[in-house]
């Protein structure tokens, strides 16, 4: 499934597949179907969870296209690194990122992967 945003922020479902796996291969057919739909100009920023199919792909389709992990993905990573005693902290000050101004998206910010 495929969601993006719009200028002012709304969320709208913009593709998606029944394909079974989640290979780079089944990734570049949706990609490309949006293409063909009309989307001619490359998103500035892909945000998903961590499968290689998709960021291979996204990679393809649109190589200059900046690619960010997903909070709620990243956030196991994180905490993964730091001690026990740190994950409430942690995990406050990673749900303020996440639920900050959506003009934080609009930032020259280095990719997360």
């Amino acid at each position: 499934m495929l969601i993006g945003a719009t200028p002012e922020g709304r969320k709208e479902l913009v593709g998606f597949t029944d394909g079974a796996r989640e290979s780079a291969h089944d990734w570049r057919d949706l990609l490309l179907e949006l293409k063909r739909r009309g989307l001619d100009v490359a998103p500035q920023l892909v945000i998903a969870d961590g499968a290689l199919g998709f960021w291979k792909a996204a990679g393809e389709v649109w190589p200059k296209t900046r690619e960010q992990r997903c909070w709620v993905h990243k956030t196991p990573n994180v905490l993964a690194q730091l001690a026990k005693s740190q994950h409430p902290k942690a995990k406050s000050l990673m749900r303020k990122l996440d639920l900050g101004p959506a003009t934080l998206i609009q930032l020259n910010l280095p990719s997360m992967r």
